[in-house]
C-alpha cells in the first residue's frame, strides 16, 4: 500500500508516506503531500517516510530534493525507512545540501515510536 496520511501513534500526530515505486504514482503522491504538509504551523510537522518501494534514480531523487526542500520550514523531525546502500548516500547528500536531519530506521515501528518522542 502506498500513500500518505496523518496517523496517531503515542498520542502524536505522525504523517506517515509510504511512497510507491512507480514514478507517476509517486509523482501525485508527493504532489498531494506537497499541499498537506503546507497547511500545517512552521516546524510542527513528526515525518516518517517509508522508501522501500522506491528506486533512487535521477529522476526520483530530483523529486525528492524538490520535497525536502519545500517541506523544510513545516517538519520537526523526520524519520527514514527503507533506507541502505546507495539510498543512504544520497540521502545524506540530500541532508547536507538542505541542512535537514533524517533519522534512518529499519522498521516502521521503530520510526513511529523514535517519532513519538520528539
Amino acid at each position: 500500500m502506498s500513500g500518505s496520511q496523518f496517523i496517531n501513534h503515542k498520542g502524536k500526530n505522525i504523517f506517515l508516506m509510504e511512497y510507491p515505486g512507480e514514478i507517476d504514482q509517486l509523482k501525485k503522491m508527493i504532489g498531494e503531500a506537497k499541499k498537506t504538509i503546507a497547511t500545517q504551523s512552521p516546524q510542527s510537522v513528526l515525518a516518517l517516510s517509508d522508501l522501500r518501494q522506491v528506486d533512487l534514480t535521477n529522476e526520483t531523487t530530483e523529486i525528492f530534493k524538490d520535497f525536502t526542500n519545500h517541506n523544510k520550514p513545516y517538519i520537526k523531525a523526520s524519520a527514514l525507512v527503507g533506507i541502505s546502500g546507495m539510498k543512504k548516500i544520497i540521502v545524506n547528500t540530500i541532508s547536507t545540501l538542505y541542512r535537514r536531519n533524517f533519522k534512518i530506521f529499519d522498521t516502521v515501528d521503530e520510526a513511529k515510536n523514535y517519532l513519538a518522542l520528539v
